[in-house]
């Protein structure tokens, strides 16, 4: 059955890749900006009147601001939603600072477990999903399909518990995680899915010892990998032991990062001014 499913997997994925290729033409332009927080997470996509937030990095006064000075002169006024990985401070830390700044009524913040993390509970906007293994979103032109953890260990307070998600865009599939990949879930349910990955958002900060397996990168064969942090360095050195051909590494080194797609190509942008490209 296992097996079946595999295979079907599959084939839905192939026939996505054909369709997004055939519809790409006259797609509204994604821009995913991996915000430079320091050593934390913080990623805004933008593609068209649709915006989201994966992460919102520390509850660091300096760092804060930025950050949401950047979103602002991004363009952004109102976010439909905010993906939460998990609840470390590095990743949830400014959750209400944004939904009070960009939330409304309709904004969903997504989040690993049934409730929102007690100290968070009350939103400041919006309302509370748990995203789940295998469950698929809808926001805007954007398809989001988790793809785990297949279990929560420490109520979304442990970097196990981190969620994963597959933004699928076009001919493209970007694969955004928070500080961990749980190998056995991750290929065993959705290797279809996640094999040959156009972007892998690295886990935990590209801090060693990794929370993901070389096995799982050797899987997945990124072309680009985004390091929230500074330690690009040492994800290259894994990258060029465990993948085929060029990877590029995109660290906080190269200052705040821009992916620009049409669904068919992806341009790289580094050093990014913020409101350089706003809509």
């Amino acid at each position: 059955m296992q097996k079946m499913m595999r295979a079907a997997l599959a084939l839905l994925v192939a026939l996505s890749l054909l369709l997004g290729c055939a519809a790409a033409e006259g797609m509204e332009p994604l821009q995913v900006h991996q915000i430079n927080v320091g050593c934390a997470d913080s990623y805004l996509l933008i593609c068209g009147d649709t915006k989201i937030m994966f992460d919102g990095g520390t509850e660091h006064d300096a760092k804060r601001l930025e950050m949401m000075e950047y979103i602002r002169l991004a363009g952004v006024d109102t976010l439909d939603a905010v993906i939460v990985t998990h609840y470390h401070g590095d990743h949830v830390g400014n959750i209400q600072h944004i939904l009070t700044a960009f939330g409304d009524e309709h904004t969903v913040t997504y989040g690993p477990t049934e409730e929102m993390a007690y100290n968070y509970r009350d939103l400041a906007a919006g309302t509370y999903r748990q995203m789940k293994n295998f469950d698929e979103v809808d926001i805007g032109p954007l398809h989001l399909t988790c793809v785990g953890p297949d279990t929560i260990d420490g109520k979304g307070g442990i970097n196990r518990d981190s969620l994963n998600v597959v933004l699928t865009y076009g001919a493209h599939r970007y694969l955004f995680t928070g500080d961990f990949v749980r190998g056995k879930s991750v290929i065993r349910d959705h290797e279809a899915l996640v094999k040959d990955i156009d972007v892998f958002k690295f886990p935990h900060h590209g801090l060693t010892p990794y929370c993901v397996d070389a096995w799982v990168v050797k899987i997945l064969q990124p072309k680009l990998v985004l390091v929230p942090g500074a330690s690009g360095w040492a994800v290259k050195d894994m990258v060029a032991k465990t993948c085929v051909g060029d990877t590029q590494v995109l660290d906080y080194s190269k200052g705040h990062v821009v992916l620009l797609s049409d669904g068919v190509t992806i341009e790289v942008h580094t050093q990014v001014e913020p409101g350089q490209f706003a809509q």
